[in-house]
């Protein structure tokens, strides 16, 4: 399916100032930069390589950087995170390793240990979902080719701020209502799932970072598909002690 393909991975930037009423920190901030990342496209643009990604979190200066691995593959090694991870996720991993944490989650089935060689070629059940929907000219519409469209132009010429404004994030809500719709009586209805568990999975993680690191000056780098349900989620976590920032 064209949506997938183009939605898969991308990303925007904001910063998020949170206020916990720890009474250890009783008046101390923790602040919270969101930032996320294009994946391979940072390569293609000019408006937010992957020098202006480093720049944002280095800028920042932070105590903790939240990255989208799974908490267990933290502190495994470059070749082995390079067949399942974007570049920069283990090239911050490398930067800040005294201070890097996971946040991502990739199901069940290999929670908790390593990922297998062979699982996204030959193992992972998800996987092959998608690859069946991506070759399924039935899981296309004018709908589907609308948003995807969208979020074409909305790439093009990216940038951490004009990803931030509600567009993006709109346009990833729409994909996933029409996924469910069109998948609810197939098979490929367990790709949602799984993305709704994923999402649900990272939100906890996200929230457990922010509460076990009170005070202190915390980066998560995401992708633009998690960026707005992750915000959605702190929110909702932490009501009105969210100070919500955007990029200039």
């Amino acid at each position: 399916m064209t949506i997938l393909r183009k939605l898969k991975g991308v990303g925007a930037a904001i910063v998020l100032g949170v206020f916990l009423t720890n009474p250890a920190i009783a008046s101390k901030r923790t602040e919270v930069l969101v930032v996320a990342s294009l994946h391979g496209l940072h390569k293609k643009d000019a408006n937010y390589p992957y020098d202006r990604l480093y720049a944002l979190v280095s800028d920042f200066k932070p105590d903790v950087v939240g990255i989208e691995l799974r908490p267990e593959d933290i502190k495994a090694d470059a070749d082995y995170l390079s067949k399942s991870y974007p570049h920069e996720m283990i090239a911050l991993r490398d930067q800040y390793s005294n201070s890097a944490v996971g946040f991502d989650w990739l199901g069940d089935e290999i929670a908790g240990g390593p990922i297998p060689d062979d699982w996204w070629t030959k193992r992972s059940k998800v996987k092959a979902i998608e690859r069946a929907m991506n070759a399924d000219p039935k899981m296309s519409d004018a709908e589907s080719a609308r948003i995807s469209d969208a979020q074409t132009q909305l790439l093009k010429d990216a940038t951490p701020s004009s990803l931030t404004d509600g567009r993006y994030y709109k346009l990833v809500r729409q994909e996933r209502a029409w996924l469910a719709r069109h998948t609810a009586h197939t098979p490929y209805k367990d790709w949602v799932r799984f993305n709704d568990a994923r999402e649900s999975h990272i939100d906890a993680n996200l929230a457990k970072i922010v509460r076990s690191n009170s005070g202190r000056r915390i980066v998560f780098v995401m992708g633009a598909d998690h960026y707005g349900f992750a915000v959605d989620s702190l929110r909702a976590g932490f009501g009105g002690k969210i100070d919500l920032q955007l990029p200039q």
